[in-house]
Parts: C-alpha cells; sequence; structure tokens
C-alpha cells in the first residue's frame, strides 16, 4: 500500500484507544448520526468481523478437545450461569424490576462482534475472542431462552433464533471471506499490514458507536444527573465484571505459581462487554424501549475497555503483554 494511503490507518492504530473516545464523544454529540447508520449496523458488524478475521491465523481457530471444551465452558458460564446469578441476586435486593431485568439479560448476552479487534488491540488472543464469539451467538438462542423465562416483563421471541443465525451468517461469510482474501490482502498492505488493519478496524469500530447512541444527548440536556446515574450502573456492569474476571483467572494462575497468559484472560474482555443489538433486533419494542439509555451508555465502557484494562491486564501477566495497540 502506498505510504500516503497507509499513514492515515497507522497514525489510527497506533492512536486505537483514543480514536475510541472519539467515536464515544461523535456518538453523543452528533445523535443523528445513528438514524443514518443503524440501518447498516449488519454491513457495519461484517467489515469489523472481516478485518478481524484477516489478522487471525486459520491455525489459531483449530483447537484440541480440550481447550474446545474449555472455550464451550467458558461461554456457558457467561451466558447462562452468571445471569442466573445476577437475577437471584437483584431478586434478594431492594432492586426495581427495570433494572433486575436490563442486567440480567445484559448478562444473558453473547460476546460483542468487536471482541477479538479489542482483544488485540490490548496484546490479548484474538483467535480465542473469536471462538468464543462463535460459540456463544451459537448457543444465545438456548442460553437466553431459560434466562427470560425468569423475567416476566420480558416475553420471550422465537425470532432470536432468526437473529442469531442471521449474526453467524455474517460471522461465517467475513470468516470466508477474510480466508480467501487473507494472502492478497497482506500482501498488498505489505509489512506494516497488521497495523494498517488495526487502523481500519479501530476506525470501523469508532464509526459503528455512532449507531448506538442518539438516546443519551436528549436526556443529558434535559436531566445530566440521570445519564450519569446510567453511566455509572453501565460502567460497574461492564469493567466491573471485566476486572473481577481477570482478577479471578490471575488468582487461579498465581495459585499454580505462575502469571496468566494472554489467551486465559481474553475471556476477561467477553465478560463485560455484551451483545445487545441482537436483544434490541429480537425483542418487542415496547420491553426494549425503556432500556436504550442505559444501551447507550453501555457503549462508553465498552469503548474505554482498551484504555482501562490494557494496563490491569499488563500488570495482572506481571508486564509481559506486548506494550503496543499495534500488536
Amino acid at each position: 500500500m502506498p505510504v500516503s494511503l497507509a499513514t492515515p490507518f497507522l497514525i489510527i492504530a497506533r492512536n486505537a484507544q483514543w480514536v475510541l473516545v472519539a467515536g464515544l464523544v461523535g456518538g453523543i454529540a452528533f445523535p443523528a448520526a445513528a438514524g443514518v447508520l443503524r440501518p447498516h449496523i449488519p454491513e457495519m458488524v461484517a467489515i469489523i468481523l472481516f478485518v478481524s478475521a484477516l489478522r487471525i491465523e486459520v491455525s489459531a481457530l483449530h483447537v484440541n478437545r480440550r481447550q474446545a471444551l474449555a472455550d464451550v465452558a467458558v461461554v456457558l458460564t457467561l451466558q447462562l450461569i452468571t445471569p442466573l446469578l445476577v437475577f437471584a441476586i437483584l431478586t434478594a435486593l431492594p432492586v426495581p424490576e427495570l433494572w433486575r431485568d436490563i442486567l440480567t439479560v445484559v448478562y444473558a448476552g453473547a460476546s460483542i462482534s468487536g471482541a477479538p479487534a479489542f482483544a488485540m488491540l490490548m496484546g490479548l488472543d484474538g483467535a480465542r475472542a473469536m471462538r468464543l464469539l462463535i460459540i456463544g451467538t451459537t448457543l444465545l438462542p438456548l442460553t437466553s431462552f431459560p434466562i427470560f423465562s425468569l423475567l416476566p416483563n420480558v416475553a420471550t421471541e422465537t425470532s432470536l433464533w432468526l437473529v442469531s443465525l442471521k449474526l453467524l451468517g455474517l460471522i461465517g461469510i467475513a470468516g470466508i471471506a477474510a480466508l480467501l482474501l487473507r494472502r492478497p490482502v497482506t500482501k498488498a498492505l505489505g509489512e506494516r499490514a497488521p497495523q494498517i488493519l488495526n487502523g481500519i478496524n479501530t476506525l470501523a469500530l469508532a464509526i459503528f458507536v455512532l449507531a448506538l447512541m442518539d438516546a443519551i444527548q436528549p436526556v443529558l440536556l434535559t436531566n445530566p444527573l440521570r445519564v450519569l446515574w446510567v453511566l455509572v450502573i453501565s460502567c460497574i456492569a461492564n469493567l466491573g465484571a471485566q476486572i473481577l474476571h481477570a482478577t479471578i483467572i490471575t488468582m487461579r494462575a498465581r495459585a499454580k505459581g505462575r502469571s496468566p497468559t494472554a489467551s486465559e484472560l481474553t475471556p476477561a474482555v467477553p465478560s463485560g462487554n455484551r451483545n445487545l443489538a441482537l436483544f434490541l433486533a429480537a425483542l418487542p419494542v415496547g420491553v426494549t424501549a425503556p432500556w436504550l439509555l442505559f444501551i447507550g451508555c453501555f457503549q462508553v465502557p465498552m469503548y474505554l475497555t482498551p484504555l482501562v484494562m490494557r494496563p490491569l491486564l499488563r500488570w495482572l501477566q506481571g508486564n509481559e503483554a506486548k506494550a503496543t495497540p499495534e500488536s
């Protein structure tokens, strides 16, 4: 790729964390962008998955039976056991039903489509993040139905199968396209292909968030304290889950006399970053309308993940993680 074309993407890659923050600011400042971009969410998801898949060696997706079972166990823990625990805890506490429903559904969600990109930005295992995304999306209809059956205010919709299958189709198309085009694309981009692809993916993620944050600005102008309160809850729900998961993994590794590996820490990313877009598409508007402010605020800790979690993960690994966002 000519230097003049590559330079912008290299700059974006070097400043990936701040570009994602800029996307958040843009989403709040320009809510009208959501009306333009939201109809194109499937295409944007496909682009993010495609560029992420270009970075991953095909051999990394092939694992032995033990690793495959470990990945399935992680998904079942995140998407079934965790929301059941959250439901039980919030039911026992004097928490409004609305917040019990929202937080239970959040933790019932599969990994976000950007998790492999986030993992690579933080020096984690992008291939494992992709595997968890595929497995989680595949099992989502099965794992979510028991959760929804506990929530009288949330209708169980069989359309979730169709939405999940649609996302699986996008993953499959993006993966096959990346498999076929990986060699010519990386050859065309040259020796800096990983950094350029990181820049492209970061830009795609920054644009993607514009489609999800239009509910924040109107409330921010009329009731900023409400936005602050919802933002605090969303940060605890997202970053808190990631920190807790990473800490547990680290404690288990240290008990064996070693530091946690990048692959072991990777599930911390989807533990907090859950795909709520699937539920928006599958559930009735009357159910999800009260959730829109939270969903908008939830994008903030999601897009702050590389900025906040990368230093913590490096510290948990004993500073063995790679030091640049291009890794």
